[in-house]
């Protein structure tokens, strides 16, 4: 049993920690639609450089990052095969982006590998899925699916993982 809606396919998939239950007063219960179990780390954020960065890219170029980082996600955690849908559609997004040392310094390249690769993979498919249309270039759709695929991918997680509660 779940101590939350939000802590379905914790830890990869979860959504985010939910402040009230760490602050000791979540009053929505089981019924939270954040995570109710410990994280280990506090969940990355992009500094405003990073963020910059983001928001200047193309939508290719900002799914071909993500994809990469999400990939190796699911290989290292062992759910690639729950994951194919998000990283098919991940792939089929990330067709002719440029590599990012074309317009992006090597330095900042290394600091938002850094930060990309410390976020579990729902913040990853949330970057990509919360970027403006008008800003990144990403359509509703494409968001839309990707969200669903994430939605689809929770409780196949929870499965799998929920000795480890």
């Amino acid at each position: 049993m779940l101590p939350s809606k939000g802590s379905l396919g914790h830890p990869e998939a979860c959504r985010r920690p939910c402040i009230y239950f760490l602050q000791g007063n979540c009053e929505n219960g089981d019924g939270c639609v954040y995570c109710h179990l410990p994280h280990l780390e506090k969940t990355p954020k992009l500094d405003k450089r990073q963020r910059t960065i983001i928001q200047g890219l193309e939508r290719c170029e900002l799914i071909a990052l993500v994809y990469r980082f999400c990939a190796a996600k699911a290989e290292d955690m062992g759910f690639t095969g729950e994951a194919a849908e998000i990283l098919k559609l991940l792939e089929e997004e990330s067709i002719g982006a440029r590599p990012l040392s074309d317009s992006i310094s090597e330095r900042d390249i290394r600091n938002l590998h850094k930060t990309l690769a410390r976020m579990n993979f729902s913040n990853l498919i949330c970057l990509v899925t919360h970027q403006s249309p008008n800003r990144a270039g990403l359509f509703p759709e494409s968001a839309e699916r990707l969200s669903a695929a994430l939605e689809n991918l929770r409780p196949r997680l929870a499965l799998r993982v929920e000795g480890r509660f």
